[in-house]
């Protein structure tokens, strides 16, 4: 009996030693300080969205039908800039996403090919055959693929410096099967010199956000959608444009 009194008097002294070493060596005296470049991003201060950055216009590019998309992107651009001045937070709550942002029923991503270009073979070529077998009358697609060609035209991207691991995310599947659908029609309806005119302005885009991303997947979905860029390129030379 006095072996076992003995052997749970170490087990719990032992314990209550390695409790008392580690409240110690996480006191403040035996912090080392920062790396200059890791203090640097630590003090990053949200700044307002200028007029022609693209971040806010990816967010609003899926909101409701109705204005366009310069004027719903000065609707999220106003209250992003808003909330850094009363908060000094940069991107939107998942409640303020869905109510700027929600969008509408896109039942048109039922008709044309979802696919993915990075993983699947022949993903452009299918959703060719689907916008011949279905010609684009969808009045939401129509207007959402003028908010896309749009989109391609900024010239700048500056991204959410706040966020933390749970902080909402654009939902950017929808951007990206209008892209696709974009390049596709275009290529489908008009003149070789006009498809590689918007293909450019678009490869263009999706480097330029590549190049500027801060977050891990907005650089994943613009490698994405960079390879679907090729995707494109590749098929409509294999089918003769």
């Amino acid at each position: 009996m006095n072996k076992i009194k003995k052997t749970l008097f170490y087990l719990l002294s032992f314990a209550a030693l390695l409790l008392i070493i580690m409240v110690v060596v996480n006191l403040s005296i035996f912090d080392e300080d920062l790396l200059p470049e890791v203090a640097a991003i630590k003090n990053i201060k949200a700044e307002p969205y200028r007029e022609n950055n693209a971040y806010p216009a990816l967010i609003a590019i899926n909101s409701s039908s109705g204005p366009s998309l310069k004027a719903a992107t000065q609707m999220v651009r106003d209250h992003l800039n808003q909330q850094i001045v009363e908060t000094g937070l940069d991107y939107l709550t998942t409640e303020t996403l869905d109510e700027l942002a929600g969008g509408e029923d896109s039942s048109w991503k039922n008709v044309y090919h979802s696919c993915k270009s990075r993983t699947e073979k022949g993903c452009i070529a299918a959703v060719i055959k689907d916008i011949n077998n279905n010609p684009i009358i969808d009045k939401r697609l129509i207007s959402q693929l003028q908010r896309y060609r749009e989109l391609i035209e900024l010239r700048s991207f500056q991204e959410a410096t706040q966020m933390n691991f749970d902080s909402p995310l654009i939902p950017y599947s929808s951007t990206l099967a209008l892209k696709r659908i974009f390049l596709t029609d275009v290529y489908t309806h008009q003149s070789s010199n006009d498809y590689l005119s918007e293909w450019r302005k678009d490869a263009k885009f999706w480097r330029m956000v590549l190049a500027r991303s801060r977050l891990l997947i907005t650089r994943m979905v613009a490698i994405a959608s960079v390879t679907t860029s090729i995707d494109s390129l590749s098929t409509a030379i294999k089918q003769g444009s």
